[in-house]
């Protein structure tokens, strides 16, 4: 089961025009069908997006001190709304307007997509992105379809090198990610022990064939569990 590491810059949420605004909704929607399948990964670098998202629900719900006192400021919005320059009615009207509810609508479901996802902090390690955001693009739709199949073939991959870095890497992110959520949710999920790969072609090979010897079923398997491979 192949794993989607995204990551989303700190500033990918400045300056949403429509058109880029659009674009972070069809990446959130693609991210949320990964979601659905436990298939996103979330790296956060430096910064992490979802204290990004936390600080800009604050302004809107709280108004910067240096706007309250800010003339200019008031002065500019009051002009664009056709209002006297009166903060006390610029407060009721520009933080409370329309508008301002969209965009909290907005950078809330922003914040449940990516608290959705499975997250990973990456600072010094090197670790393959596959969809990195940006204020004005979207998601790559190959992306999309790569990570929501339920099948991986060996034809997928070059070599060891690239079934490494495109699978093993993924898996080892996945198991880390897992830890980090374990030790946040103080025990409440269910942690990761053990994972195990069964190569379809290879078991024929390896596992004993049940229907010789006389011996139960069961009883040939405990036999053969025993055995390092």
């Amino acid at each position: 089961m192949p794993f989607a590491t995204y990551f989303v810059k700190e500033d990918s949420l400045d300056n949403l025009n429509t058109k880029n605004k659009e674009n972070f909704i069809h990446f959130i929607n693609g991210i949320n069908q990964l979601n659905r399948k436990k298939r996103a990964i979330l790296v956060n670098k430096k910064n992490d997006i979802l204290e990004v998202l936390k600080n800009k629900l604050d302004e809107l719900d709280k108004p910067k001190i240096e706007n309250i006192n800010n003339s200019k400021f008031v002065e500019e919005q009051a002009k664009k709304m056709g209002i006297s320059a009166d903060y006390k009615k610029l407060n009721e009207i520009y933080f409370n307007s329309n508008n301002n509810l969209l965009n909290k609508e907005f950078l809330l479901s922003c914040y449940d997509c990516f608290n959705s996802s499975y997250k990973y902090k990456s600072i010094e390690e090197s670790i393959n992105i596959d969809f990195e955001k940006d204020n004005k693009n979207r998601l790559d739709e190959k992306v999309l379809d790569e990570f929501t199949k339920d099948i991986i073939y060996a034809s997928e991959f070059s070599n060891a090198i690239d079934f490494k870095d495109k699978f093993l890497d993924k898996v080892e992110v996945f198991i880390k990610a897992s830890v980090e959520s374990e030790k946040r949710t103080k025990g409440f999920k269910k942690k990761i022990n053990s994972i195990t790969l069964f190569h379809k072609e290879l078991s024929k090979y390896l596992m004993p064939n049940f229907s010789k010897d006389g011996k139960l079923k069961s009883d040939q398997l405990k036999e053969f569990l025993k055995n390092s491979i």
